[in-house]
C-alpha cells in the first residue's frame, strides 16, 4: 500500500515553478546544441540529457499535483496517475544518470585516443546507446507495471481528517512483490548511483590529467586544440555538478537499501524533497556552464535572439517603407490607394 496522498499546496507550487525554469533553460539548451552549426555527437548527447532531466521533473511534478488533487477529492484516479508518474520519473532519471555516465566514458575515450576516439563515439554509437538504455530501463521497471487493480482506501486520522491510501494489486504473487522493492533498491544503489559515480569520477580525473599533460608538453597550441581543451573542461564541470546533485539521493538510497530500520533525515518526506530540489538545481546550473565555457553555445544563443530581433526590425522597416511610398503616391484613383493599404495590413 502506498502512503496516503498528502502533497501540500506549497510543495506543488514549488515543483511547478522549478519545472517552468528547467523547461525554459533546457529548451534553449536543446535548440542551441541541435542547431546545424553546433550539431555534433557530443551536443546531441547533451540535448538528450537535457530532455531526460526535463521529463524527470515533469513527471515528478505530476506526482505532487495528482497527490494534492487526489488527496482532497479522495479520488482513486489519482492513484493511477501517481503510480504511472512515479514509474516514468524513475525511468527518465535513470536514463539521465546512464547518459551522463556514457558522456564521461565517451570523453575519456576521446582524450585517450584523439584520432580514433571521435570515430568510435560517433552518432551511430549514440543512437545504439540511447535505444539500448531506454529498453533496459523499461524492462527493469516492467514487473512494477504488472498491475491488476488499484483500490482507494479511505482512512480517518487522529485529527478526524480523511486521507486516501492507494492499495495496489499486482499480477505477481505476494512473495515476489514483497522482495521486489528491496531488489530495486540494491540495483538502484549499485547500478545507478555507486558504479556511475565511480566511473564518472575516474573519467573526470583522467581527462584533467590528459589536459594538464598536453599543456605541459606543448607551449603553443592551435585554435582547434584550445577548443577541444575548453570542451573537455566544460564536460568535466558538468560531470562534477552531476555528482554533487546526485550525492544526497545516493546517501538516501544507500540507507533505504541497507539500513531500512535506521532513522535517517534524508529518507523522510522532507529529506526526499531536499534531494529532489538538489537534483533540479543541478539541472538548472548546466546552461550557465555552457554559457560561461562554450563560445559555440554563446554564439548560438546570441544568434537565436538576434535573428528574432532582426526579423522583427526588418518587418517593421518594410511596413514603414510601404507607408512612406503610399504618402508619396497621389491618390488619383481611390481603388489603387485601397489596394496598397490592404497590402500593408496583410504584411
Amino acid at each position: 500500500m502506498y502512503n496516503y496522498l498528502n502533497s501540500t499546496l506549497g510543495n506543488v507550487l514549488l515543483k511547478v515553478i522549478l519545472l517552468m525554469v528547467v523547461f525554459v533553460t533546457n529548451s534553449f539548451v536543446a535548440i542551441v546544441w541541435l542547431s546545424p552549426s553546433n550539431r555534433t555527437p557530443v551536443s546531441i548527447l547533451l540535448s538528450i540529457i537535457a530532455l531526460y532531466d526535463t521529463l524527470t521533473i515533469t513527471f515528478g511534478s505530476a506526482i505532487d499535483v495528482a497527490s494534492y488533487i487526489g488527496g482532497r477529492s479522495l479520488s482513486v484516479d489519482a492513484c493511477y496517475v501517481v503510480m504511472a508518474s512515479a514509474t516514468l520519473a524513475f525511468i527518465f532519471h535513470s536514463l539521465s544518470i546512464i547518459s551522463t555516465t556514457y558522456l564521461a566514458i565517451q570523453r575519456c575515450v576521446i582524450c585517450a585516443f584523439p584520432f580514433s576516439g571521435p570515430r568510435l563515439c560517433g552518432l551511430r554509437t549514440n543512437i545504439i546507446f540511447a535505444i539500448v538504455s531506454l529498453v533496459s530501463m523499461i524492462a527493469l521497471k516492467m514487473p512494477d507495471l504488472l498491475i491488476s487493480d488499484i483500490e482507494g482506501v479511505i482512512n480517518i486520522l487522529d485529527d478526524n481528517t480523511s486521507v486516501l491510501y492507494c492499495n495496489v494489486n499486482y499480477m505477481l504473487n505476494d512473495e515476489a512483490i514483497s522482495v521486489l522493492p528491496k531488489i530495486y533498491m540494491y540495483i538502484r544503489f549499485f547500478a545507478l548511483h555507486l558504479i556511475p559515480a565511480c566511473i564518472i569520477s575516474f573519467c573526470m580525473v583522467f581527462c584533467l590529467l590528459i589536459v594538464n599533460r598536453k599543456k605541459m608538453t606543448t607551449s603553443e597550441s592551435s585554435e582547434q586544440q584550445r577548443t577541444k581543451t575548453r570542451t573537455t573542461l566544460m564536460l568535466t564541470l558538468i560531470m562534477f555538478i552531476f555528482i554533487v546533485g546526485e550525492f544526497p539521493t545516493t546517501i538516501s538510497v544507500f540507507y533505504r537499501a541497507f539500513f531500512t530500520k535506521e532513522p535517517m533525515w534524508l529518507t523522510t518526506s522532507t529529506g526526499n524533497r531536499f534531494c529532489n530540489i538538489t537534483l533540479v538545481i543541478s539541472y538548472m546550473i548546466n546552461i550557465w556552464v555552457y554559457i560561461a565555457m562554450s563560445k559555440q553555445f554563446r554564439d548560438g544563443l546570441l544568434s537565436l535572439f538576434c535573428n528574432r530581433v532582426m526579423s522583427s526590425n526588418k518587418s517593421k522597416a518594410m511596413n514603414e517603407s510601404k507607408l512612406a511610398n503610399i504618402s508619396s503616391v497621389p491618390c488619383s484613383n481611390s481603388s489603387n490607394c485601397h489596394k496598397i493599404c490592404d497590402d500593408v495590413k496583410e504584411t
